[in-house]
């Protein structure tokens, strides 16, 4: 750490830290860290001034008011992110409305509005929602504040300990910011009512939507509105992706991500993330199996499974290439049905591009028991639908009673699919008392152990596989012991294992296998037959050996290894200016330095000292980044700083 210029380092146990605090719960909003809990173990007394530097912030202290009110539900901590209490103008708006009542003078000299406003800040709740008056007001009154107090008190934290100070001068600056903004907003916008949605407003591509929020005030919902065009103040940073987590035995999350997840303006995630925003709303996270692909939009891949939303059942897509593949589903037959037939289920439209690929789909389907009796199944089908062809029952594909489950193979995508079977078999649609569908039976198994588990293709070559792997070198008999020094000196120190596959699935050849792509193999060795290689083994022997002569001097002097290394023949050690430091004056410390206190950790009559942290921030003025730094006017030497390696194999391999 000396080479860049760092001094002494803080160990990490010597940094604040807390963990499982009474409170029960740990909070950051950019504040120091004995702010993080309710009632940490530490304050700012137990650590030098420079370690946290940060005031506390009126976010963190509305967010720490929120978490101490008690017991909060999941979704009580959800609405947190969306709150648009403004915690400083809850103090700084009473320090005004008392100012202007004690000083009728300021009031009277200033602008003739400046009483209705006032007014209008009596009736404001603190919020920055869209439809607030009031802050739009005080919006602009702190904008006219800061001007007023000028360059001597600089950012908003000294601004708010100068009006608490009650100095005549933060007073009048008060009342007339005030004025000030009445007449801005009577000149911009003819009334001193304007909603902050109004003038407050999100932009994103080509859709501009009214904006709650704010940064003035320092709300939780944090949207800035320091961008001023057109009669709006257009927020361009704020709440950042964000998300909130239930533990329990099946945990549940939920998350949002302004706007949306891509920054493209042609994609369809660009903004659709923006209504969740507005609504105050978050979207679920998928991270379970089944639901990540019932919701998967598409996928991409040589084979991809999607479960189609709104129909138990799956399809898989097996290109001769990789292929990206999804699956739409609607109520109405996109061609008419065959006469007398009926659709069991949804409609199923696949799609897969590149559409030249040679794609296999297969299908599954459960039906649930409501929809047709045991006895009849068999008069059901998985249908495919082909343009100019029309519906037909799908070439290859089988019943599973037990479960009601469909099975399907198409050697290419059709344009559609669907469970079609007579009209007669077909229920009336089920009512109940409240609305919602009846519940399968539970003898009826579900899932993707029905959907896709059993499913003979996917159970041919994409289910689990078991295997034995055991270890048939002498080192690995049990009872032996073969430390490190034997085994690094053995010739080869070659470990041999077996693995052997224990399951009974074996390959049918009815899955498409992975294209071979000319050129392309998984090592140098890939296409190598079994005799090459024993003969090539151990054979890729390379020497690395650096030509230039920068060295980094330790305390003696000489390069960081065991001893100091001959610089290659070939080249000179360059000169050092007469007024430069040598290494040893770089590495060696000034004479009447003092002497370092005992590190962190180090023991006192066999009791360990605590962690320590350097009174005053270790400040290097020769701070550079890396032992390669040149100062203004020194030479960088022949190389001009480059570090000269040859790389080269050994032996040379055989023409």
């Amino acid at each position: 750490m000396d080479l860049l210029g760092w001094g002494e380092l803080v160990a990490p146990d010597a940094l604040p830290s807390i963990l499982n605090p009474p409170s029960g719960w740990i909070q950051a909003c950019g504040g120091p860290p004995w702010f993080a809990a309710a009632d940490p173990s530490f304050g700012p007394q137990s650590w030098p001034a420079w370690l946290a530097r940060d005031p506390e912030s009126y976010r963190g202290r509305r967010v720490r008011q929120l978490l101490g009110t008690g017991t909060r539900s999941f979704r009580d901590n959800q609405s947190m992110l969306y709150d648009t209490v403004v915690p400083a103008a809850m103090d700084a708006v009473p320090l005004l409305l008392g100012v202007a009542e004690k000083r009728p003078d300021l009031v009277q000299s200033a602008h003739p509005d400046l009483a209705a406003a006032l007014d209008l800040l009596r009736g404001w709740n603190f919020t920055a929602d869209a439809g607030s008056t009031g802050m739009t007001f005080y919006h602009v009154f702190w904008a006219m504040l800061r001007g007023r107090a000028g360059a001597a008190v600089a950012g908003d934290s000294a601004l708010y300990a100068w009006l608490g100070s009650g100095v005549p001068e933060a007073q009048d600056a008060m009342i007339r910011a005030a004025g000030d903004a009445a007449r801005v907003l009577q000149n911009e916008f003819q009334t001193l009512s304007v909603p902050w949605g109004d003038v407050h407003a999100l932009v994103r591509g080509t859709r501009e939507v009214p904006a709650p929020g704010a940064a003035t005030g320092e709300p939780v919902f944090l949207l800035s509105d320091s961008s001023y065009e057109n009669g709006k103040w257009r927020a361009a940073y704020g709440t950042g992706p964000a998300i909130a987590v239930q533990f329990g035995e099946t945990p549940e999350a939920v998350s949002f991500s302004p706007f949306g997840s891509s920054e493209d303006p042609s994609s369809p995630h660009y903004a659709d993330q923006m209504d969740l925003l507005l609504e105050r709303r978050f979207k679920p996270v998928r991270y379970a199996t089944e639901s990540v692909l019932r919701y998967a939009e598409s996928g991409t891949g040589l084979r991809v499974t999607l479960l189609p939303p709104g129909v138990t059942g799956s399809l898989t897509f097996s290109g001769a290439a990789p292929i990206r593949a999804r699956v739409a589903v609607q109520v109405e037959a996109p061609e008419a049905l065959p006469a007398g037939s009926a659709a069991f289920s949804l409609h199923m439209l696949p799609e897969r591009v590149p559409k030249g690929v040679p794609t296999a789909v297969d299908l599954v389907v459960q039906l649930p028991p409501e929809m047709c009796p045991d006895a009849e199944l068999g008069r059901l089908s998985l249908f495919a639908l082909e343009e100019g062809t029309g519906w037909y029952p799908v070439p290859s594909q089988e019943r599973d009673p037990a479960n009601r489950v469909f099975r399907g193979r198409h050697d290419a995508p059709a344009k559609a699919y669907a469970l079609l079977g007579p009209l007669e078999l077909l229920p009336p649609a089920p009512a109940t008392a409240d609305g919602a569908a009846p519940a399968l039976p539970s003898g009826v198994p579900l899932g993707l152990d029905v959907l896709i588990g059993e499913n003979p293709v996917l159970q041919g070559n994409g289910a689990r596989r078991v295997f034995k792997f055991e270890r048939h070198d002498a080192a690995g008999q049990e009872g032996d012991e073969t430390d490190a020094d034997t085994e690094a000196g053995t010739s080869t120190g070659e470990r041999v294992f077996k693995i052997e596959k224990l399951d009974d699935t074996k390959h049918t050849g009815d899955v498409l296998p992975v294209p071979e792509v000319p050129g392309f193999q998984f090592g140098p060795g890939a296409r190598k037959s079994d005799e090459e290689r024993a003969q090539r083994k151990d054979s890729r022997v390379f020497r690395l050996e650096r030509l230039d002569k920068v060295e980094l001097p330790n305390e003696e002097g000489v390069s960081s290894g065991e001893e100091a290394a001959p610089a290659p023949p070939a080249l000179e050690t360059p000169e050092v200016s007469p007024g430069a430091p040598g290494p040893e004056s770089a590495a060696a410390p000034p004479a009447d330095t003092e002497e370092k206190a005992v590190p962190e950790g180090a023991a006192v009559d066999g009791v360990p000292e605590a962690a320590t942290i350097p009174d005053v921030v270790p400040v290097d003025p020769n701070f550079n980044f890396g032992p390669a730094y040149k100062k203004p006017g020194e030479a960088a030497g022949e190389g001009g700083g480059r570090r000269v390696f040859k790389m080269e194999r050994n032996p040379k391999p055989e023409e």
